[in-house]
């Protein structure tokens, strides 16, 4: 519970306006359920999962979104909310993005801020 807290003030600090979430697994449904203050500090949720997107995350008030809506946006914080896969979606979103202005939140296990590779 202590991380969860944390998490709140990470995003508050971090957050340039509202994060984008990125990823829909069970984790981030076990986030927004565990810790819903943390929701106010997210604008949208994307995952790349054809199977996710367009449905809504029970409980809350965000319908996954695919990530070309991120090709909309410049200057928000990405929240990537997977232990297993972060250097993969990081690597993959860094590079497609580049120019964006992005920044990059890692919040599982530990946190940690990532710019966009120079």
């Amino acid at each position: 519970i202590g991380h969860l807290k944390s998490m709140s003030s990470f995003l508050k600090d971090n957050c340039r306006d509202k994060c984008i979430c990125y990823g829909a697994g069970g984790a981030t449904t076990l986030l927004f359920h565990l810790n819903p203050d943390i929701q106010q500090w997210i604008d949208c949720v994307v995952d790349s999962s054809r199977a996710k997107t367009g449905k809504q995350i029970g409980g809350t008030r965000f319908t996954v979104l695919s990530p070309p809506v991120l090709e909309e946006r410049t200057g928000q914080s990405v929240m990537i909310n997977s232990m297993e896969y972060f250097d993969e979606i990081y690597n993959e979103l860094s590079a497609k993005f580049k120019g964006r202005n992005f920044s990059y939140l890692k919040v599982i296990p530990n946190f940690q801020i990532y710019g966009e590779p120079k």
